[in-house]
């Protein structure tokens, strides 16, 4: 299932993308005869928080699309082309989120080729945050200040949605607390986060 954020015409919406369509999860749902669908929260977030049981049911909605031709009345009523859409970030969590660095030691040996010291792996697990404000969307433009800095370093992320709160998980129980995943491009400054350590 592939769920998004997209906005269209100045208006903010959870979509499903199938193949070459973007989908108004609300309004495609009214349309396509799943009205206990069109009920859901109105952002990812929510509907993430609604837990398991409204994700099977989005599972299953997008299972019937797939494969299905879109009524050329709801073009641009309900669906829309692909490149018609603003893809947004795909939830605005409350709080910034945590993020684990220094995880990958060949990342930390290409980082350290740049500076002249030597790649060490931190013996614990680093935690860092990210503004909640600093997520942007795709193609959406990446500002930053250049008399803070000039070394603006780009990594690509895959970011692991977690969908129900949770203490203490088994191993083997893990995967039935994600709900699902995306990927991000994480920016840093690196000349400013060497000064900070």
């Amino acid at each position: 299932m592939y769920i998004a954020t997209v906005r269209v015409a100045g208006e903010d919406m959870v979509a499903m993308v199938a193949g070459d369509c973007v989908i108004a999860l609300h309004r495609g749902a009214r349309h396509l005869g799943r009205p206990q669908l069109a009920g859901l929260p109105a952002t990812l977030l929510g509907i993430i928080e609604a837990g398991p049981g409204t994700w099977a049911e989005l599972e299953s909605f997008y299972d019937g699309l797939r494969d299905r031709d879109l009524p050329a009345d709801g073009s641009n009523n309900w669906w829309w082309p692909r490149n018609a859409v603003q893809f947004l970030p795909p939830i605005r969590p409350r709080k910034n989120p945590w993020v684990v660095g220094a995880n990958y030691f060949q990342h930390l040996a290409n980082g350290f080729a740049r500076i002249p010291r030597p790649a060490v792996a931190p013996p614990h697990v680093e935690f860092f945050t990210k503004s909640v404000n600093a997520i942007i969307g795709h193609d959406a433009d990446i500002i930053y200040d250049k008399r803070v800095t000039r070394t603006v370093d780009f990594e690509l992320e895959l970011t692991v949605v977690i969908g129900k709160y949770g203490k203490d998980i088994a191993v083997a129980d893990a995967y039935d607390w994600v709900f699902g995943y995306t990927i991000a491009n994480d920016m840093s400054a690196r000349e400013l986060q060497l000064k900070h350590q």
